[in-house]
């Protein structure tokens, strides 16, 4: 019996305990083990006898091939446990998933990755730091986050607004979109990014799953980055998860008097390291720029010379001249010695006015 049909099974039998489905496959560690004799093998698992009957129906009606016909039809494809492009941090967590469904570049886990997380009801002020970090941090992390509302979302557009990319971890089968609201960009994650899941296909959100959600969101990440969360914010659960699984831990301080920065001040309070700005976060972890996988092909045409540009206030103009010739958003930092996160302002207003283009994955040339 092949090992993809047993954790396919173990996936849909016990998606929502993966702490029975590796009990399962430490105890079984194949598929005729575990279905031999069914009542004794749940029974050593621990799962009580009022659940039996349904699971052996479940695993006598079972189709490994009519599984992935489904998953084919949704163009998800599975990623199991013991095979090479299974995320190495994700499988040092308490009960990891056997199977991951994924939609997207799976290439990704590879990469260096932070997972920022915070309020679905960010401030004005949360609203903004969690752009401005997380644009500059995705200049050297993958971005993870969990498709939420507020600050999850906030999270995934800035990468990929700064032409980078993201990773999403939702809390249902990928063939669903929650919150509906978030349609747009999640088709835009699964086109430049990736979207995972430890659920299948059809699987709704439900409240219970979200907690456990967030324990892949810091399972997969090197550190967790939170900009705004209340007291009993659901993100320190993240943060929870995150200590257990010995990862680091990063807040934003906030006004002292909001509510929303009662959460991360408590982190801070409790060992959490202060974030001010993305340095804080690269020093810790040591991290370099990423290589973006995502790379537009290179415009080789000429660009035409034009006269000098009229109606550009000082740092434009600066920014506008350093683009003689072509350079990436790390050699403009350096030159001109601006943060990363004003210097992509700058460039989209120029870019805007017809003045630069893009070339390549953060590469600008003057039009």
């Amino acid at each position: 019996m092949s090992t993809s049909k047993y954790f396919l099974l173990l996936s849909y039998l016990f998606h929502d305990a993966p702490r029975w489905a590796n009990k399962a496959y430490s105890l079984f560690p194949n598929h005729n083990d575990f279905t031999t004799n069914l009542n004794e093998s749940l029974h050593k698992i621990g799962i009580k006898q009022e659940h039996h009957e349904k699971i052996k129906e479940a695993c006598a009606n079972f189709s490994e091939e009519l599984v992935m016909q489904d998953l084919n039809k949704h163009g998800i494809k599975p990623l199991f446990y013991t095979t090479p492009d299974y995320p190495s941090l994700l499988k040092e967590i308490s009960d990891p998933p056997l199977t991951l469904y994924y939609k997207g570049n799976i290439s990704l886990l590879s990469s260096p990755t932070l997972a920022i997380v915070g309020s679905r009801h960010p401030s004005e002020y949360g609203t903004k730091v969690t752009t401005s970090l997380g644009t500059e941090l995705s200049h050297y992390f993958v971005i993870v986050s969990g498709l939420a509302l507020g600050t999850d979302a906030l999270a995934h557009k800035a990468a990929l607004n700064a032409g980078n990319t993201t990773i999403a971890v939702v809390a249902n089968g990928l063939d669903l979109t929650h919150p509906k609201t978030n349609s747009a960009l999640k088709n835009n994650i699964e086109a430049k990014g990736l979207i995972l899941s430890e659920h299948p296909p059809g699987t709704p959100p439900q409240n219970y799953r979200f907690p456990q959600r967030n324990r892949i969101i810091s399972g997969l990440s090197k550190g967790v980055l939170v900009t705004e969360a209340t007291r009993k914010s659901g993100t320190l659960i993240t943060t929870k998860y995150a200590t257990e699984q010995n990862r680091e831990i990063f807040a934003v301080p906030g006004p002292i008097h909001s509510e929303l920065s009662e959460g991360t001040h408590a982190l801070i309070q409790d060992g959490a390291k202060l974030t001010h700005a993305a340095k804080d976060v690269l020093s810790e972890l040591h991290i370099k720029p990423l290589k973006l996988p995502f790379a537009p092909k290179k415009d080789t045409t000429k660009s035409v010379t034009q006269a000098e540009p009229k109606g550009l206030s000082e740092v434009e103009k600066r920014i506008y001249y350093a683009l003689a010739s072509e350079k990436n958003i790390d050699t403009l930092n350096e030159e001109l010695d601006m943060p990363i996160h004003e210097i992509l302002q700058f460039l989209t207003l120029l870019e805007a006015k017809g003045l630069i283009k893009q070339t390549n994955a953060q590469h600008y040339i003057k039009q």
